[in-house]
């Protein structure tokens, strides 16, 4: 049964509106919204005294799968949290997160304690009661599974294009252009040739295996014949160069899941990363070749005849992976006239100068010397002590952090159930959240050290 509204005034209220994948495919994100708009403010019509303000209207254009990628969702919390907001309006509550639990649980949470309601045009929410936070539980978690779902359709269906030709990516590889065929009752994506970028790709290959030029000066002539690189970079470089070398969309081919996301747990966090896929799989594309097959494997047995990883195994950079050019280039160690020297990869691009390696290496030298005393303290005591003690430190300091945010939890129960006065509970959230700031600062130098 739909609760009463409240007595709202209309600048207590956020609107937050945002396109799913239930919504019909064939509507853009605008269209979408406004047609979602316009159900809310015939709601709003119907039982508010006026209008909401357009501050108070959040539209999610760019939206993802979790509340940190979606930037709007993140301003109504920040303001929910922060103002004297009393509801959030939305077409259906599976809007505000379709993430997994833990975002779910992080917004019921947020919702729950600064008394927001969740309205919607068919049911309000109000989370202190049980049956109403039960339902609205329910209702987000169905939002989930349908993500899921959706999620497995929509690559099965990606898995018949590849298989039949299309080209399913966001991007066309430099040389193509990326447009629909009619085949059937079906328009197909698939890849065009672009003629002048075509040109560039033949002058690459050209370039590389007839005039036995690497990609570092193919990168260089490119940039002399005034030829603009590939999504609008300021410079060609070698990297985009080697990957247009080993690129099989030349060939006609589809490449399919080259990329992966990984996924990792690193300091009970999880980390996303997208890594190469060794094994990935080639099919017949729809599209024009660009290169013929004798040509691209030519240059793949170049490429392949200079392996990255020296037979010797000696390291030849002594500061390998730890010395980068401020343009982010790792820099290079190199010799030029029998002199050692450090020089960035890009130096033509970001125009600085190379650096003496002796130099250099007595710079570093001086500067260790002079912070020596740093770590005379460590250096005089037993390595297995120190290492305890922090340990404990950290502990501690841990359990301190536990201690305050249950201390908040505590408060925002007492304040929400027992009717704390506001002016009380204003100055312990105050205090609480000074001393939690603080501690979190003492953890993360302790850490770090």
């Amino acid at each position: 049964m739909y609760k009463e509204i409240p007595k709202f005034s209309p600048d207590e209220i956020l609107v937050y509106l945002r396109r799913s994948r239930s919504d019909d495919p064939s509507l853009s994100v605008e269209e979408v919204l406004e047609k979602h708009e316009t159900i809310l403010r015939e709601w709003i019509e119907r039982n508010l005294d006026g209008p909401i303000p357009p501050e108070n209207w959040y539209r999610e254009v760019v939206s993802g799968e979790t509340i940190a990628g979606r930037p709007e969702m993140i301003k109504v919390l920040t303001k929910v949290e922060a103002q004297n907001i009393k509801a959030v309006l939305c077409v259906e509550c599976s809007r505000l997160s379709r993430g997994d639990l833990e975002d779910c649980g992080r917004l019921i949470k947020l919702l729950r304690y600064t008394n927001t309601l969740v309205i919607t045009p068919q049911r309000m929410y109000d989370l202190q009661d049980e049956f109403d936070r039960e339902g609205f539980e329910r209702e987000i978690k169905h939002g989930n599974f349908y993500l899921e779902y959706s999620k497995k359709i929509m690559k099965r269906g990606l898995d018949v294009l590849v298989k039949s030709g299309c080209f399913v990516c966001s991007t066309p590889p430099y040389g193509y252009r990326k447009i629909r065929v009619l085949v059937g009752k079906k328009k197909l994506p698939t890849l065009e040739i672009a003629e002048e970028e075509a040109k560039v790709v033949r002058m690459i290959f050209d370039w590389y295996l007839n005039e036995d030029i690497g990609a570092r000066r193919i990168a260089v002539r490119l940039d002399e014949m005034g030829i603009q690189p590939p999504k609008k970079a300021e410079a060609w470089c070698s990297m985009t160069i080697r990957k247009i070398l080993e690129n099989e969309h030349y060939l006609g081919k589809i490449r399919y899941y080259a990329h992966k996301m990984d996924h990792q747990v690193v300091n009970q966090e999880v980390i996303k990363k997208k890594v190469a896929v060794k094994d990935y799989q080639l099919f017949d594309g729809m599209h024009d070749a660009i290169i013929d097959d004798e040509t691209f494997y030519k240059a793949k047995a170049k490429r392949d005849s200079f392996p990255r990883i020296k037979k010797s195994g000696k390291l030849r950079n002594p500061l390998a992976t730890m010395l980068y050019c401020e343009c982010g280039y790792a820099m290079s160690f190199t010799h030029k006239r029998g002199i050692a020297r450090f020089e960035c990869p890009e130096q033509r691009r970001c125009s600085n100068s190379s650096i003496d390696a002796k130099q250099l290496m007595d710079m570093i030298s001086d500067s260790l010397k002079q912070n020596l005393e740093d770590f005379s303290v460590e250096i005089g005591g037993s390595n297995e002590d120190i290492y305890e003690r922090h340990q404990e430190k950290i502990r501690f300091l841990e359990q301190k952090l536990k201690d305050i945010e249950y201390k908040e939890l505590s408060l925002w129960e007492k304040y929400t159930e027992d009717k704390m006065p506001k002016n009380v509970f204003d100055n312990l959230r105050k205090k609480y959240e000074q001393e939690k700031q603080s501690t979190e600062a003492l953890l993360k130098n302790a850490i770090n050290d």
